[in-house]
């Protein structure tokens, strides 16, 4: 058989290849447009990846000034809950930076108004939102390493030789047996097999030496093709990110020329053009040549790499944060804040008072820290709404699960979500910027050998720290003052806590089961509750924010229903009761 025939039957296969490959494009790719439609809108399906959760935070880690949210307010608001419910991402880079911003509350609404155009661009604009969500779905998340990782791993190369002369000695030993093969076809033709055996142990024997490098390229690659392919497409908002992503890609085109068939596809991903290369590269080595020249090039262009990882990710938050509002929309809804710089006006379209709280439409105009209307916990399966105004400190008693912790967080949520996203789960949401803490869910420092009581002073003392320094005023959340310690030194440390931060201009809100406090401390907070009511053999709660103090008791009442020893129950009761008519404990 002759070079024709030969070349013709390879030339066909290689067609055959690419018939293939791009049918497989094309189905892919109606297959995702199809996937981005339906999920838009929706929660997030719930995947725990545990490897990818712990990279998740890498970009805000590496852009952390100290003004984010601090771990103890994350964990006590749930956010990691929040953050999944809200993880309408793609890609890396936009899952890691939609953290970061959840973390960054803005301080100045001016920021936030730019936000809100955005989000409402890519609410509108689905053809622009799913042409962007398509170059997000390429880029992946399955890497289990973040973009500052790989940076990490390059680093260790720079300045040292990757790969020497012997890199191209495999490349040069094919074109030799191909040589011999025109010149001599049997002795050529057991050369080449032999150089091709020996090139692919080589290859992998180098491989897996020098992996930690081309998994960080090829991680780079896909980044910059992502940003390549997202300047092309012209939007009306994001200027800023548009500008930076077109012109960093750009300066990075000699880098995607040399990566262009080494990295051009992903492991994996049974593409016949992506199996191809992987088996050519095995052959040639040409990943393993230009290894050098391309981390070389990252090398002097870190700060580059990261403003494009910021801009895409940027891009990709805001289509989230959209995708989260669509979904609200259709179930609970959301409002849009409003930010004062002195007092909060009035507010239209209100309700008449319920329960003493004032909800109707001449809200005061006077400092006030929040005003809400039917604000709610996006969390709860039918939330019970409250309205409110937070006029200074307040103080919050009640019976064990009436639903205090649960209002608290909602008020720190909705302040957190309005700074950071520019919305709050509420039909009206007045506010000011405030830097928020909070100490509700702790729990003993076992590694650190800090029992409960010491982490809970630890906490309160970083609050105070913080209200002490300059800058936005402090909003704190403080849940169960103190619980770790006994009832009378609990009272007393609280007491002067509570005191100190609210004379100290610090807004607070706290919950107790300690009634001494409503008094002790009526001159700095105003007191409101929740309550209860007994129906027969069940408590019912109506989880609705009421002014003044708690009256009502149900713990022992709830070991009662519980099913507890009647005569344990009535004792109980009846020290409870002399206590409180004496002062003082008698167990009889």
């Amino acid at each position: 058989m002759n070079y024709e025939v030969w070349a013709a039957i390879l030339l066909g296969l290689f067609l055959l290849v690419c018939f293939f490959g791009w049918q497989e494009k094309r189905r892919l790719q109606e297959k995702n447009q199809k996937r981005l439609q339906k999920e838009y809108g929706q929660l997030p399906a719930s995947k725990k990846d545990l490897l990818r959760a712990e990279c998740i935070p890498a970009y805000y880690r590496a852009h952390d000034d100290g003004k984010g949210i601090d771990d103890i307010t994350w964990n006590d608001l749930g956010m990691d809950q929040i953050f999944a419910m809200m993880n309408h991402t793609y890609s890396a880079t936009g899952e890691e930076y939609l953290y970061y911003t959840l973390r960054t509350p803005a301080d100045r609404e001016e920021e936030l108004l730019v936000r809100e155009q955005e989000i409402l661009y890519f609410m509108e604009h689905g053809d622009k939102r799913r042409s962007l969500q398509m170059i997000f779905m390429r880029m992946g998340k399955k890497d289990r390493y973040s973009l500052y990782d790989y940076l990490g791993f390059l680093r260790e190369a720079y300045g040292k030789r990757k790969t020497g002369p012997a890199a191209w000695l495999p490349l040069c030993l094919v074109i030799l047996s191909v040589v011999l093969l025109l010149v001599k076809t049997g002795a050529g033709l057991l050369m080449l097999i032999a150089v091709i055996a020996y090139n692919i142990f080589h290859y992998f024997n180098q491989k897996g030496k020098l992996r930690p490098y081309l998994a960080s390229l090829r991680y780079l690659v896909r980044l910059v093709s992502a940003g390549k392919a997202a300047g092309q497409i012209e939007l009306e908002v994001c200027g800023g990110q548009m500008s930076e992503i077109r012109d960093i890609t750009k300066s990075f085109l000699p880098f995607l020329k040399k990566a262009r068939f080494v990295f051009a596809g992903e492991a994996g991903s049974g593409n016949p053009l992506e199996i191809l290369r992987d088996y050519v590269n095995m052959v040639f080595h040409f990943d393993l040549i230009r290894l050098n020249s391309m981390i070389t090039m990252v090398e002097s262009r870190e700060g580059e790499i990261d403003r494009l990882n910021a801009a895409l990710g940027y891009l990709e938050t805001m289509i989230a944060v959209g995708s989260y509002r669509t979904y609200l929309n259709q179930n609970e809804g959301y409002c849009i804040p409003e930010f004062m710089n002195e007092a909060i006006k009035s507010v239209e379209d209100g309700r008449p008072e319920e329960n003493g709280i004032a909800t109707d439409a001449k809200w005061k105009t006077s400092k006030i820290g929040q005003a809400v209307l039917d604000g709610y916990h996006p969390m709860l399966q039918a939330p019970v709404r409250n309205s409110y105004e937070l006029r200074g400190s307040m103080l919050i008693t009640g019976s064990n699960a009436s639903g205090k912790s649960t209002f608290l967080k909602t008020m720190a949520l909705n302040q957190l979500l309005a700074q950071t996203v520019h919305m709050a789960c509420a039909k009206k949401f007045q506010t000011h910027f405030y830097r928020i803490y909070s100490s509700m869910a702790l729990t003993d420092d076992l590694s650190g050998g800090d029992s409960y009581f010491m982490v809970e002073i630890k906490a309160m003392k970083r609050i105070i720290e913080g209200s002490a320094e300059e800058g936005m005023p402090v909003l704190c959340f403080i849940d169960e003052v103190l619980r770790g310690t006994n009832t009378v030194e609990r009272i007393a440390a609280s007491a002067q806590i509570l005191k100190s931060l609210a004379k100290q201009g610090v807004t607070c809100v706290a919950a107790t089961h300690d009634i001494e406090l409503t008094m002790l401390l009526e001159n700095w907070y105003e007191n409101y509750h929740f309550t209860e009511s007994v129906e027969g053999e069940d408590i019912k709660f109506s989880y609705r924010l009421l002014k003044g103090r708690a009256e009502s008791r149900n713990a022992i009442r709830l070991l009662q229903l519980m099913g507890y020893d009647t005569g344990l129950v009535e004792d109980a009761e009846a020290m409870a009761q002399e206590f409180i008519r004496s002062g003082k404990w008698e167990v009889k």
